[in-house]
C-alpha cells in the first residue's frame, strides 16, 4: 500500500453514527494501490453533505473496511483501527 495521501479524524454526525464514536479516523490511499479481497458487501449512502459514499464492509462480521466519496474522486479511506497495527501513524487532518 505504501504511505497514505492523508490521515484524517472526521467528526461530522454521519462517521459518528457510522462508528459508534465522536469521531470516525481513516487513511487515504490511491485506489490503484488498493486490492480488496474476500466476501465483502458494498452499499453506498447519501451523507449530510449531499454527496454519496460508497462502503465497503466485511460479509461475515459486517466491519467497514473501506469506502470512497464522490466528492474526492481516487482516494479509497481505509478506517484506521482495521489496520491493527499500533505504530500506525497520527491523523494530521482533523475536521
Amino acid at each position: 500500500m505504501g504511505e497514505p495521501i492523508r490521515i484524517s479524524v472526521s467528526h461530522c454526525l454521519d462517521c459518528q453514527r457510522r462508528r459508534g464514536s465522536a469521531f470516525a479516523c481513516q487513511a487515504r490511499f490511491p485506489d490503484e494501490r488498493i486490492t480488496l479481497t474476500g466476501a465483502f458487501r458494498e452499499w453506498s449512502d447519501v451523507g449530510e453533505s449531499g454527496t454519496h459514499t460508497t462502503f465497503r464492509s466485511d460479509g461475515r462480521c459486517g466491519a467497514t473496511i473501506a469506502y470512497a466519496n464522490e466528492a474526492s474522486p481516487g482516494p479509497i479511506a481505509l478506517p484506521v483501527g482495521a489496520s491493527a497495527d499500533p505504530d500506525f501513524p497520527p491523523p494530521t487532518v482533523s475536521g
